[in-house]
């Protein structure tokens, strides 16, 4: 099909005042209230959807100075680890504004001048919110200086190698991509992450986002020098390279290969921003030449195609919902005029429609449910045997222990979500027969759900005995040999495994 053919938000529009238009014909303000009040909420919905760009990447990419670029200033901590679990969404609009949401449904907001950098540290920096002791849900960030174009949420997520921990990779993508448009996938320029890229897109692919290839630190490029101070590459010629490498991993996929690749600059971007924050950004060379022009320019793109593919289905829910309304208008008018048994048919249609929609709900007793209750008392068995081995095995076997542990916990994972996508495929199904838009659904203002946290063990392995340092630790030495005490002119090193 010719996608100039395809309906257009601006086609969904029209359709949406033409059936508004039918209400004022009705034969009573309350006929069909069902109808008018489903067609209301969807609108409602709609009108306030925003697309979403999930922003993804190994840690050392700088997500971080990424963001800042993009804001225009650095309102989001570089540099440091982020407090694991937490989502941070950012959009363009006004006022400037700070939303702190807490899994108890309470909200802390920090409005214009309040809304500063030392905020959102203190709750999505590890350092400052360790593990989440604050019980922090998600940050939303409202900037009217955000370089992405209107009607996107731009959602940041821990990196996927965010501490280190086994798992907390395919958890991230599991949870965030299937919930985003489009995912903005951060890499750097260097070679020595092409395993973690091709491991993060194969996940991202079975997804079938459309992706944008960021590869950031192309200012960090130098030319190659030969022998004598020759230059062989030159550093266009190097990122050429770069650029090229990444773009053979894309076309291995059918799904990747028309993903677009930028490279970037975060810190010339950021200068940029900094030095020049009133001037129209299309005339300032850093910020072209820091490659993020491309990056809004591809967004803009991006969302032509979404918001027709967004049409399409939208259209598809309406016409299904008007389908079934017809039916009913049908069903009334046999009714009033004397065809009874042409109304009863369609009472007993919609009864048999709604009882094999009722046995359809997947129910959490049956086995292709996740049985949640049984999965929690095996990840207890797990952690107890794994902090039992811990405190009895010798050093030399701990990394075996942590496979052992990791695979035992991949098998369990691997279980638990091959349920979980059945029951999401029977809900999607059952979601489409009510004529409900998923994608659109919103809880209020805290409409994306949390990351799983993950934790760190230690464990002390060993105390040694290390000198003090200058005179007076050489000193105590000498005098402790002299009256048998041992430990003068020493202190303790206590050897930490984690």
């Amino acid at each position: 099909m010719n996608i100039a053919n395809l309906p257009t938000i601006e086609t969904l529009s029209i359709a949406l005042q033409k059936i508004k238009g039918l209400f004022l014909r009705l034969p009573s303000p309350d006929y069909l209230m069902g109808f008018q009040q489903w067609l209301n909420d969807r609108i409602a919905d709609w009108d306030k959807t925003a697309l979403r760009i999930g922003l993804v990447g190994i840690t050392s990419a700088g997500k971080s100075t990424f963001v800042n670029a993009l804001a225009g200033e650095d309102i989001l901590p570089r540099g440091a680890q982020p407090t694991s679990g937490l989502l941070v969404v950012c959009r363009k609009s006004s006022p400037r504004r700070l939303q702190i949401f807490f899994k108890n449904s309470n909200k802390t907001e920090f409005l214009e001048d309040d809304c500063t950098p030392e905020w959102v540290k203190r709750y999505a920096d590890e350092q400052e919110n360790p593990g989440n002791e604050q019980n922090v849900k998600e940050i939303q960030l409202s900037l009217p200086t955000l370089m992405i174009p209107e009607r996107y949420d731009l959602i940041d997520s821990p990196g996927l190698d965010a501490f280190g921990l086994q798992g907390h990779e395919e958890l991230t993508l599991r949870t965030l991509v299937p919930m985003v448009d489009v995912v903005l996938f951060l890499t750097t320029t260097k070679s020595t992450s092409d395993r973690e890229n091709l491991k993060a897109l194969s996940k991202i692919c079975k997804e079938a986002k459309p992706v944008i290839v960021i590869q950031t630190h192309k200012d960090a490029v130098e030319p190659r020098y030969a022998k004598g101070g020759k230059i062989v590459e030159t550093v266009e010629e190097v990122l050429s390279k770069h650029y090229q490498r990444v773009r053979q991993l894309l076309d291995q996929s059918i799904v990747l290969k028309d993903a677009s690749v930028i490279q970037v600059s975060s810190i010339q971007a950021l200068h940029a921003r900094l030095d020049s924050p009133e001037a129209n950004l299309e005339e300032v060379s850093a910020w072209q030449e820091s490659g993020f022009s491309q990056i809004t320019h591809v967004l803009a793109e991006l969302y032509e195609k979404l918001s027709q593919n967004i049409a399409v289905k939208r259209i598809a829910l309406l016409c299904k919902e008007v389908q079934q309304m017809m039916e009913r208008v049908r069903a009334d008018y046999n009714m009033a005029r004397g065809k009874f048994k042409e109304a009863e048919e369609y009472k007993e249609g919609e009864l048999a429609r709604l009882e094999e929609l009722q046995n359809a709900i997947p129910a959490e007793k049956t086995p292709d449910f996740p049985d949640a209750e049984a999965i929690q008392n095996q990840i207890i068995a797990i952690k107890e045997y794994f902090l039992a081995e811990l405190r009895t095995r010798s050093e030399s076997t701990l990394e075996a222990l942590s496979m052992e542990v990791r695979d035992k916990i991949k098998t369990l994972e691997t279980e638990f979500f091959a349920k979980a996508d059945k029951v999401d495929a029977k809900l999607q199904e059952i979601a489409s027969n009510l004529g409900i838009d998923v994608d659109a659904i919103h809880a209020d203002e805290q409409h994306y759900p949390s990351l799983p946290e993950l934790q760190r063990y230690e464990r002390l392995v060993q105390v040694q005995m290390i000198h003090e340092a200058g005179m007076v630790g050489r000193a105590k030495r000498i005098f402790g040999r002299i009256l048998n005490k041992d430990q003068w002119g020493y202190k303790e090193k206590e050897i930490i495994q984690t």
